[in-house]
């Protein structure tokens, strides 16, 4: 999966009963997992919370992920927390790797170890919304005010005339 092992969970240690384990996602988990996918680095401050059980022939865990993520405002590009909460299952079985699917994960059998860490870090991707502002009223003024100006020189910009004899034409045939 990810090769840097950050977040892996021992297979044979568990059984039947669920088994919690708690870790830290942060800015050097995030940078290593960007690295990976060659996609830009988020800072974050986030606890994955994975419960794991041992079933009859695979392992069950689910996963849940909690905190804050930093990213660029849409709007006014400056730094802004965004709160990220997302919940998943994975099945993992021992056997002959293949292509993986969405929620069953197969590992070769002499693997005693499981990286979840690249499961973990698309949760977190998946989870962040496609929109990201600030709230009504914190973004950065003078930004804002950049694009206000912007926004006024494109509205008081000479219309092209031909546009305008065009719409007189269109007007008259809709009259």
């Amino acid at each position: 999966m990810c090769g840097l092992q950050i977040i892996q969970v021992d297979l044979e240690g568990l059984n039947e009963k669920v088994h919690r384990f708690s870790f830290e996602v942060g800015d050097v988990f995030f940078t290593a997992m960007a690295a990976q996918g060659e996609r830009p680095a988020h800072k974050g401050n986030m606890v994955a919370t994975i419960e794991a059980t041992k079933g009859s022939g695979c392992y069950d865990f689910n996963i849940h992920v909690e905190g804050t993520v930093t990213l660029p405002c849409d709007r006014c590009l400056d730094d802004m927390l965004q709160p990220v909460t997302t919940d998943s299952h994975l099945v993992v079985k021992r056997g002959e790797p293949t292509n993986d699917s969405d929620d069953v994960l197969v590992v070769d059998e002499t693997l005693r170890m499981v990286d979840l860490s690249w499961f973990i870090y698309e949760m977190v991707e998946l989870a962040i919304p496609i929109q990201h502002v600030h709230p009504e009223g914190e973004c950065n003024p003078a930004m804002l005010e950049v694009l206000a100006s912007h926004e006024k020189n494109s509205e008081d910009s000479d219309v092209d005339p031909r546009w305008k004899d065009l719409e007189k034409l269109r007007t008259t045939i809709n009259d």
